[in-house]
């Protein structure tokens, strides 16, 4: 019984191992090769809707705060305008039978918008660090003094004219 290590290679164990070795190398360049670089990248500003707060977390909200997902600590993006405003939750009139917009006594809604050098990868936005952006999304969020819920409501890309 021949016990070698290495035994004979023939012709089709060579064309395999060059196929596999192919098909990693396609697969590399394709998946693997992903780097995510701040050359692409352009300021966006978007609104973000912390809601039903109370009235000490809404004072708490400053511009120029930075802002982060609470859940992953990424970076949202620095406060540059907050609007607050009562907050309100459609209910039925049983009276009339329609829906109607009531507002929470001492409940808030902090519109915050932020600004942050966002990606556009063609599928949505990202941040540097690979966070992605899109309206809609719900984030539980936090800033120097304040935490809450909310969504993303609204993006829009800042011109360069408007960065200066």
């Amino acid at each position: 019984m021949n016990k070698k290590l290495f035994n004979r290679f023939n012709l089709i164990d060579i064309v395999l191992v060059v196929i596999a070795l192919g098909l990693v190398l396609v697969a590399y360049l394709l998946f693997g090769n992903k780097v995510v670089g701040t050359s692409d990248s352009q300021k966006y500003s978007y609104q973000y809707e912390l809601q039903n707060i109370y009235e000490s977390v809404a004072n708490n909200i400053k511009i120029g705060d930075k802002m982060y997902d609470n859940e992953t600590n990424e970076y949202l993006g620095v406060i540059t305008a907050v609007a607050i405003n009562p907050y309100k939750v459609l209910s039925p009139n049983l009276k009339d039978g329609l829906m109607m917009y009531t507002e929470i006594p001492d409940r808030f809604v902090a519109l915050i918008t932020l600004e942050n050098d966002l990606i556009d990868t063609g599928r949505h936005l990202a941040t540097n660090e690979d966070y992605v952006i899109k309206t809609g999304k719900q984030i539980f969020s936090r800033g120097s003094s304040f935490a809450g819920g909310g969504y993303i409501v609204f993006i829009e890309r800042l011109d360069n004219n408007e960065n200066n």
